[in-house]
């Protein structure tokens, strides 16, 4: 009896165990869908949301391709960098004047042209109203000729004074001045044309045709034919510019090649409109071809030699609080702040905690943070 009740338990056990393992994995086909395969080794495979969060996770790179190169220690040429026009020098300018009362019938220059000597300017006449009063003076100098000439015979006839005579003489005197006086401006003479007095530049033109200057006007303003420069510079920068300093000069409207000069002048107060520093250049003469007046030019004024690192420009990088260069050390980054001193174009002199042994990125540099891996390509 108690074996019969025994194997009746021991097979009630069984069917349940059975039971349950059917139940199992009819819900593990049920949440794997009918496409579900195993992973290998019998894993269970992955949930559709698991591959976005293993890309996600996945880490950056685990170093930075990069060019470096060696610093070269050497004397470099500090500078200041200013822009700013080329004018003619108005400071020599000379003004010219009409010499008589005239009426200007034709202008034959521009304002800023470069002109030779003796070449037209003014094509001028003289002026109605001096003409009248050139030619009343001549009228009143030939009656009182006569006059004197009516005296003096009378005078032999006892029918004239000694004084009448005097006055009548005084009176030719005066009128012959009238005439002269009338000569000099111009009144008696035709249609004349104004030259230029010497090589320059037209730095203003004062009168239009239809014009009628009086004596003395100002007609235009001729500068010789030498070069200056404005130039705003920082007003930071001023202390270390002196006259004499060396200058290149560069136009950034042409291609014009570079032109040299020096400092002529330093200002010592702000242009109210730049809130820079004028400085003015004079270029030197016999350069090449004059540069056009009002150009606009990048001009590199060498103010001191300093000894400094010369590294390539796409070596130095600024930021918002520093300008700073990349150094590997031992396979890493190293980011070291630097004060750039010249300007070199290709190249950039800069001070600061670096060595003549220790490579300094370029190529890649951007790219960089501190203390990240670098892969090092020396070219």
């Amino acid at each position: 009896m108690i074996n019969w009740l025994t194997w009746r338990w021991s097979l009630a056990v069984a069917l349940g165990v059975m039971l349950a393992l059917t139940a199992g994995l009819h819900a593990s086909r049920a949440t794997d869908g009918p496409d579900a395969k195993p992973a290998a080794g019998g894993a269970a495979p992955a949930s559709a949301t698991e591959p976005a969060a293993d890309k996600a996770a996945e880490p950056g790179p685990s170093s930075y391709p990069i060019v470096s190169v060696l610093p070269v220690e050497r004397d470099v040429a500090q500078t200041v960098r200013g822009f700013g026009t080329v004018r003619a020098d108005a400071r020599t300018a000379k003004t010219l004047t009409s010499p008589t009362q005239i009426v200007v019938t034709a202008v034959h220059v521009i304002q800023g042209e470069r002109v030779k000597r003796g070449q037209p300017l003014f094509t001028t006449e003289p002026d109605p109203a001096a003409h009248l009063a050139y030619q009343q003076a001549l009228s009143a100098a030939r009656l009182a000729r006569r006059e004197v000439d009516r005296l003096v015979a009378q005078r032999a006839d006892s029918l004239a004074t000694e004084s009448q005579v005097d006055a009548a003489q005084k009176a030719l005197a005066d009128a012959n001045a009238g005439v002269e006086a009338a000569r000099r401006l111009g009144a008696d003479a035709g249609s004349t044309t104004v030259v230029a007095p010497a090589d320059g530049v037209i730095v203003a033109i004062l009168v239009a045709a239809g014009d009628r200057p009086a004596v003395g006007t100002p007609l235009a303003q001729l500068a010789p034919d030498a070069e200056r420069i404005s130039v705003g510079i920082e007003p930071g920068a001023r202390r270390l510019v002196h006259v004499g300093d060396r200058v290149t000069v560069r136009s950034v409207q042409t291609a014009d090649p570079p032109r040299t000069g020096r400092v002529a002048a330093v200002g010592a107060a702000l242009d109210p409109e730049t809130r820079l520093v004028n400085v003015a250049v004079r270029l030197d003469p016999g350069a090449g071809e004059a540069l056009l007046s009002g150009l606009a030019v990048d001009v590199v004024i060498e103010v001191a030699k300093v000894r400094a690192f010369s590294l390539p420009r796409a070596a130095v990088l600024r930021d918002d609080s520093e300008t700073y260069v990349y150094e590997v050390h031992d396979g890493k980054a190293r980011r070291v702040p630097v004060g750039i001193v010249a300007d070199e174009g290709a190249r950039i002199g800069v001070t600061g905690d670096l060595s003549t042994e220790r490579r300094v990125v370029t190529t890649g540099a951007y790219q960089l943070e501190d203390g990240v891996v670098v892969e090092e390509s020396r070219p």
